[in-house]
């Protein structure tokens, strides 16, 4: 990939996720002056994941890595600016959320069911789509939470 096209990528994720970010943070009734702050942690999370995910990372390791770094910017804002970490978090992470791979499990599920003899192959690709599923959500939660557990130790 070309350094021009890395950029435009870059930058195209980054677009979407503040987007996304600042309208689940609108939505969470998150007041405005912390708006940048959710912003800052879904961009950086987001386009870490993208980063990592284009360098050959599984996508779940991927979304640790993003999902971390969302927990330690949310933290960080958090001591600074005396709120909860969850002002920043909740709606920074909603972009990491797998809808494609929840809504594939899902798709696989209803075929194996909606089916008379499925076959085998069908539950294996909803036994895989499903445990990566929650394989990144896991991934998102121990992200998000761990980085403040360790920093309120440290204090």
């Amino acid at each position: 990939m070309t350094p021009l096209a890395w950029l435009g990528l870059l930058a195209r994720d980054a677009g979407a996720t503040l987007v996304v970010t600042i309208g689940f943070a609108l939505l969470f009734a998150v007041p405005r002056r912390y708006l940048l702050g959710s912003a800052l942690a879904g961009v950086l999370g987001h386009v870490g994941r993208t980063v990592a995910v284009e360098r050959g990372v599984p996508l779940e390791l991927a979304t640790l890595i993003g999902a971390t770094t969302i927990g330690v910017v949310s933290a960080l804002l958090a001591r600074r600016m005396r709120v909860p970490m969850s002002l920043f978090s909740m709606s920074a992470m909603i972009a990491l959320v797998p809808g494609t791979f929840a809504y594939r499990t899902m798709l696989a599920l209803i075929a194996l069911v909606s089916t008379p003899s499925p076959p085998v192959s069908l539950a294996t690709d909803a036994l895989v789509l499903g445990t990566r599923t929650a394989f990144v959500v896991a991934a998102i939660a121990v992200g998000v939470v761990s980085p403040s557990l360790f920093l309120d130790r440290a204090r």
